[in-house]
């Protein structure tokens, strides 16, 4: 089940304003990430960004490119990371959360193209709900300005501590 109907204060709102969660706080993106695994048996895909190859590498590993496409790593096309993220084989698992850290390195690498991003994972998200999977991506940004910048775009939406999501969050991790 994608929303739990007992505690729809958390699920439901995490995935009310769309798929894409961005955030500054490095304590509420951490306390999110542990508590959608350990509570809600998310499988957590961590993608830490060192550097540009590092990044198509974890790309690569999460949505199993050389399964889906028989080589073995995304080159940084984003039609072919369209293509990988609707066609992600991993419908083991009901609940998955990427977890994107230093997020800002999209920027330099991508420029204004990041946002096509996380359209395509607004897409990939809303293909996997045909098949009962909930994914959510939780970026962390360094910059509040950035954070908020991003939230503008549709189906993007920034937490803080002081959202409604974002405190909820931090209640359900027992984070103060």
């Amino acid at each position: 089940m994608i929303c739990d109907p007992n505690n729809l204060k958390t699920d439901f709102h995490l995935l009310l304003d769309g798929p894409i969660l961005v955030m500054s706080d490095h304590d509420l993106w951490n306390a999110g990430i542990q508590w959608l695994q350990r509570s809600r048996g998310y499988k957590v895909h961590s993608w830490q960004l060192k550097s540009e190859v590092g990044f198509y590498n974890e790309v690569s590993e999460t949505l199993l490119w050389k399964q889906q496409f028989g080589y073995s790593s995304w080159g940084g096309n984003l039609d072919a990371l369209n293509d990988g993220a609707t066609s992600w084989p991993d419908l083991d698992n009901k609940h998955i959360v990427i977890a994107i850290d230093n997020a800002e390195r999209l920027k330099k690498w991508f420029g204004n193209k990041t946002h096509h991003i996380w359209d395509i994972f607004q897409n990939a998200a809303r293909m996997q709900l045909f098949f009962g999977v909930g994914l959510l991506v939780m970026v962390k940004t360094t910059s509040d300005g950035e954070a908020t910048r991003w939230a503008k775009a549709e189906r993007v939406s920034k937490l803080t501590r002081k959202s409604f999501p974002g405190k909820e969050l931090l209640r359900n991790a027992e984070i103060t």
